[in-house]
């Protein structure tokens, strides 16, 4: 959850810098910004994985899967621990986190075997893949960012991390109400 607030963070204080200086952002102008209102349900699985998606379907993509293997809330996969090797050709690993047992965000950092121009070529590639408007991103070109109906994604040099809103924002609100339980709880 931090981490996410930290990116949106990065996100508003690169559009702030560039709105004080008057340089449009490099990504999307103020004339050709369109939002994004897909939806995770709409767009494509990436290798397999799917905003939404079970504990117990991302066990079954992996080796040995059966109904003992616990994945952890959140850490990562490495291409070998998938039972399709192939499909996760050109993947380093994969960074998962899981918020009551649905996949609530995840991050592909790719290897180099594409070499992209820059992390603007490689974004217009990935939206254009996942069927988003292109028009929606926004941030600096190192680190462009678009912020869907539900979720968010934040395209890096040779990384893509989706986040589901949603979830984060519920996680938050059980964070502050568990937290709000403890204070009128606590005896001294």
């Amino acid at each position: 959850m931090r981490t996410i607030l930290i990116l949106i963070t990065i996100l508003i204080s690169s559009l702030v810098i560039n709105a004080q200086s008057g340089t449009p952002s490099p990504m999307a102008t103020p004339v050709s910004f369109k939002p994004c209102t897909a939806k995770a349900v709409d767009i494509p699985a990436i290798r397999g994985l799917k905003l939404g998606m079970e504990t117990k379907e991302l066990e079954m993509l992996l080796n040995n899967a059966s109904p003992h293997i616990a994945l952890a809330i959140s850490g990562f996969l490495y291409p070998f621990q998938f039972k399709d090797h192939e499909q996760y050709k050109g993947i380093q690993r994969v960074g998962y986190d899981f918020y009551k047992e649905k996949l609530s965000a995840f991050t592909i950092i790719y290897n180099d075997g594409i070499d992209w121009k820059n992390t603007r070529e490689f974004a217009m590639s990935v939206a254009t893949n996942l069927h988003l408007p292109t028009e929606s991103y926004l941030g600096p070109i190192s680190s462009p960012g678009m912020s869907c109906s539900d979720f968010f994604l934040l395209v890096q040099d040779k990384k893509i991390t989706i986040r589901d809103t949603v979830a984060d924002k519920n996680a938050d609100e059980t964070e502050k109400a568990e937290a709000e339980r403890k204070k009128k709880a606590f005896k001294p």
